[in-house]
């Protein structure tokens, strides 16, 4: 399922085919498997220790985002991902943090569309600054 583009750093091995939609379980568990990388290559146990402790509820909302999902995630998560590995290998801190936080907000957004009619006092935070929406 991987190459190494860095001596530590592995990533899917061809991102077109990183996530197919044809099947939201499949789906899911390769998205999964990109984010058990990240957090096995950063090399810090209490940070991998508190991934796996909740692998399986992000495992249950990526089920319910893809199904929530209207904005093709299929096609865009694995273009996404390995624009994340290349600066995570590129050492680009700056560039990390904005495209984690952009990743997180198209990961939460169509969720949050769907549950906020049923909590009016929730809201969608707007999306990170300098960031570009798919």
């Amino acid at each position: 399922m991987a190459e190494v583009l860095h001596p530590a750093w592995p990533v899917p091995a061809r991102p077109a085919d990183h996530i197919s939609g044809a099947d939201t379980h499949v789906t899911a568990r390769r998205d999964l498997e990109f984010h058990d990388a990240v957090f096995a290559v950063a090399g810090h146990r209490r940070l991998n220790d508190a991934w796996r402790a909740i692998r399986s509820q992000v495992y249950l909302f990526l089920l319910i985002r893809i199904g929530v999902s209207d904005d093709a995630y299929a096609e865009h998560i694995a273009a996404e991902h390995r624009e994340l590995a290349d600066v995570l290998t590129a050492r680009d801190e700056q560039s990390a943090l904005r495209l984690f936080a952009e990743h997180r907000w198209h990961a939460a957004t169509p969720v949050a569309g769907q549950i906020l009619p049923l909590s009016p006092k929730l809201q969608v935070a707007p999306l990170p600054s300098q960031t570009r929406p798919f």
